[in-house]
């Protein structure tokens, strides 16, 4: 009997031993499925994100209408501004300018940080475009070139609606810029730029003889700036015409600047305002020409903040 029941013990035992491995194994595998399955989200997680990115690379490099590939940073720089010259700097939108493209809301979102990041690389644009029209002037003395830099920065595109639309919502972003640092940097940017080629063209006549030996340089460009400055505003605000405001500030460097001596044969006949085109808000007669540009234009320029010269487009 004795070894009957030990031998029940043992069995009893040997069944409990293989309960206990079977156990363990089902564990073992449980455990396995679960991080095979962990895993597998990961690697579906991993797929959804290269997805996203492949996506977002794709469309930063989608094809405009005219069949050239353009960064799509790009593409939504040059919407801003169709959709400023629509709704102007306070109303427009974000969707607004998405929508000029063909791009969506969300991609416009991916690549900029907000709006202010947004209009910070669209006055950089503008910027290098300002930099790019007025790159080398033509003529053949600095006096002449001075006279074809002015004219490219007064010119007039050929819709005139558009020029209002987006000079009154330059005019807007100005207004803005004591609040808004990316504002004021990116306006004081283009009108340095402008200072500078003015100040160094002047100072290459003053070397050449065009221009008196007590022409200060940086006088005269803070006047060619503050000018621009009045004409694009009152071109707005009072409905100045540009050409004939263009036609007074060609008539100051070769009446107050160039020297008796001196002669500018480039002149011609289309910068000289005509009786029919003077603006009598816009030009003064020649008899009340201040020897100082400076403050006799300054009630033009009145309430101006600090910013750049109109960019026209």
């Amino acid at each position: 009997m004795r070894e009957t029941a030990t031998t029940d013990e043992s069995t009893e035992t040997n069944r409990t031993s293989v309960a206990t491995e079977t156990t363990r194994a089902s564990v073992t595998t449980e455990t396995t499925d679960v991080t095979e399955t962990d895993t597998s989200e990961s690697t579906r997680e991993t797929d959804t994100s290269e997805s996203t990115r492949e996506t977002d690379t794709s469309e930063s490099t989608r094809e405009t209408g005219t069949g050239e590939t353009t960064d799509t940073r790009t593409a939504f720089v040059e919407a801003t501004y169709c959709a400023l010259c629509e709704y102007g700097y306070a109303n427009v939108t974000m969707q607004d300018i998405a929508d000029r493209t063909d791009r969506s809301k969300a991609a416009l979102h991916y690549h900029f940080d907000g709006r202010d990041d947004l209009f910070r690389e669209f006055l950089s644009y503008l910027h290098d475009d300002f930099v790019e029209r007025t790159a080398n002037p033509t003529g053949e003395t600095p006096a002449a070139r001075l006279v074809d830099l002015l004219r490219t920065v007064l010119s007039t595109p050929d819709d005139p609606d558009e020029t209002v639309e987006f000079t009154t919502a330059y005019l807007e972003m100005k207004a803005q810029a004591p609040y808004k640092e990316e504002l004021r940097e990116g306006l004081r940017r283009i009108d340095d730029h402008l200072v500078d080629q003015v100040a160094t063209l002047v100072a290459e006549g003053v070397e050449a003889g065009e221009f008196s030996a007590e022409t200060d340089p940086e006088a005269v460009a803070t006047f060619v700036s503050t000018y621009l400055h009045g004409t694009w505003t009152r071109s707005v605000a009072a409905g100045s015409d540009v050409a004939t405001m263009r036609a007074r500030l060609v008539e100051y460097v070769t009446e107050e600047l160039l020297v008796a001596e001196a002669s500018l044969d480039t002149i011609d006949s289309s910068t000289a305002a005509s009786p029919d085109t003077v603006d009598s808000d816009a030009a003064a007669p020649p008899d009340t020409v201040d020897s100082d540009p400076v403050r006799s234009d300054a009630e033009t320029t009145r309430g101006e903040t600090d910013g750049s010269s109109e960019v026209s487009q």
